[in-house]
C-alpha cells in the first residue's frame, strides 16, 4: 500500500484542531447521550448502511420498549421485526436479538467489554466491536466506517481500490488517535467525513484540518472519492393481492432466512415473460394458496424502491372464488381485520397499499364496500 508522505503532518496538532471542531459542530444525537453500551450498540446497528435521520425516531421508539438487554432478550422475534419495520435490511434485528439472548445466557445480561467477545456476538463486526468498546468502555480502537475510510483515504492520498485498504486504514486510525480519548476522536472523524468531508462536493474551505490533508483534486475527483462502484440494481414487476373473505384479509409469513425473512406479507410474487398482471395473479395464488380468485378492484400501480431491486407493483383487490379454500404452501398464516395489520411487521411496499386502505375506510361512513 503506497502512501504519499505527509511530512508536515503534526499529529498532536492534527487532534486538537479536530478536537475543537467536534466540540462546536457536533450534532446532539439521542445515542451520544449515554455510556449505555446496550444503547450504543443498538445504535451501530441501526446507523450500518441507514441515515441519521431516518435511525433517530427508530432508536426513540426502540427504546420506548427494549431499553434492556433483557427486555430484548425476553422479546418475540414478531414484536422486534414489527418494530423495525421499515428500516430495512432485517437480519440486522434478527441478529440484534440473537445477540441479546447471547448477552444474556452468557455474559449475564451484559454487553461484553472485550473486543473479541464482542465480535463473537450474531451480526458484530469489527467497526460495531470497535465503537462499542470506544464509546462505551473507552479502548484505543478506530471505528472505520464509510466517513473515517473517506476522511483517512483523503488526508493520506490513498487510493480506495488498494489492496489492503481496510487494514491500512486501521492501522493509520491508531497512529491518528494515540492515546487520545478515544470515544471523542473516534466520534470526531466519524462527524467530519458526514458535514465536511462528504462524498460529493466536500466542505474542504470549512475543513479543521485542510492543511494537512493531500487528497489531489484535479482530475482525480472520481478515483479519490471513496465511493464503491455502484451495485447493480434488478427491476421487475410484480402482482400483490389483498384477498378478503368475510371481512378479513389474508396474509402469511416469510421463511425465517433469506429476503424479508419473517416478515408478513399479502400473497403475490413477480410477473414472467409475456404474462399480463392478471395472469400472474392467477398463477401465483393458485400456486401459493391452491384457489382461484375473483379480483374485485385492479389498484393503481406503484413503484418502490429497495437497496437492491426496484418493482413495480400491481394491487389488486381480490375474494376466494371457490368455496372451498385451498391448503396454502407456507407454514404461517393468518385471516385479519383490516385494522389489525399494524400489529405485525411488513417489508416497506406492503405498508403503502396497507396505509391507503386504511385511509379510505377512515374517510367513508361504512366500511368498504369489498369487505
Amino acid at each position: 500500500m503506497k502512501e504519499l508522505k505527509n511530512k508536515e503532518l503534526n499529529i498532536p496538532r492534527f487532534r486538537k484542531l479536530l478536537r475543537v471542531w467536534y466540540r462546536e459542530n457536533t450534532r446532539d444525537l439521542p445515542w451520544r447521550r449515554t455510556k449505555d453500551p446496550y444503547k450504543i450498540l443498538v445504535s451501530e446497528v441501526m446507523l450500518h448502511q441507514t441515515r441519521v435521520d431516518t435511525v433517530t425516531s427508530y432508536y426513540q421508539r426502540w427504546m420506548e420498549k427494549f431499553d434492556t438487554v433483557h427486555k430484548l432478550a425476553e422479546a418475540d422475534l414478531d414484536e422486534v421485526l414489527l418494530l423495525w419495520s421499515g428500516l430495512g435490511y432485517y437480519n440486522r434485528a434478527r441478529n440484534l436479538h440473537k445477540a441479546a439472548r447471547k448477552m444474556v445466557e452468557d455474559h449475564g445480561g451484559q454487553t461484553p467489554r472485550c473486543f473479541q467477545a464482542l465480535l463473537k456476538l450474531p451480526g458484530i463486526g469489527k467497526y460495531t466491536a470497535a465503537a462499542v468498546a470506544s464509546f462505551a468502555y473507552h479502548q484505543w480502537y478506530p471505528t472505520i466506517d464509510t466517513n473515517v475510510r473517506r476522511v483517512i483515504t483523503r488526508i493520506f492520498a490513498l487510493d480506495p481500490s488498494s489492496p489492503g485498504l481496510e487494514k491500512h486504514c486501521w492501522d493509520l486510525g491508531l497512529k491518528l488517535m494515540g492515546k487520545a480519548p478515544p470515544a471523542e476522536f473516534n466520534q470526531s472523524v466519524m462527524e467530519l467525513g458526514a458535514l465536511v468531508c462528504k462524498a460529493e462536493k466536500p466542505l474542504c474551505g470549512t475543513c479543521p484540518i485542510s492543511y494537512y490533508c493531500k487528497f489531489p483534486w484535479k482530475g482525480k475527483k472520481e478515483k479519490f472519492s471513496g465511493k464503491q462502484p455502484p451495485r447493480k440494481v434488478e427491476k421487475f414487476q410484480a402482482v400483490l393481492a389483498i384477498l378478503i373473505r368475510k371481512k378479513k384479509i389474508y396474509i402469511q409469513k416469510r421463511p425465517p432466512h433469506g429476503l424479508f425473512g419473517g416478515l408478513w406479507e399479502f400473497p403475490g410474487g413477480k410477473i414472467l415473460e409475456k404474462e399480463t398482471p392478471e395472469q400472474a395473479l392467477t398463477r401465483e395464488l393458485q400456486e401459493q394458496l391452491g384457489t382461484r380468485v375473483k379480483i374485485v378492484e385492479r389498484r393503481k400501480m406503484f413503484r418502490y424502491s429497495y437497496t437492491r431491486f426496484r418493482v413495480a407493483l400491481f394491487p389488486f383487490i381480490c375474494q376466494p372464488a371457490e368455496k372451498v379454500f385451498g391448503e396454502p404452501a407456507v407454514k404461517e398464516f393468518q385471516w385479519v381485520k383490516l385494522e389489525d395489520l399494524e400489529k405485525f411487521a411488513f417489508p416497506a411496499a406492503n405498508w403503502k397499499i396497507i396505509k391507503e386502505l386504511v385511509k379510505e375506510v377512515d374517510s367513508r361512513d361504512e366500511a368498504m364496500a369489498f369487505v
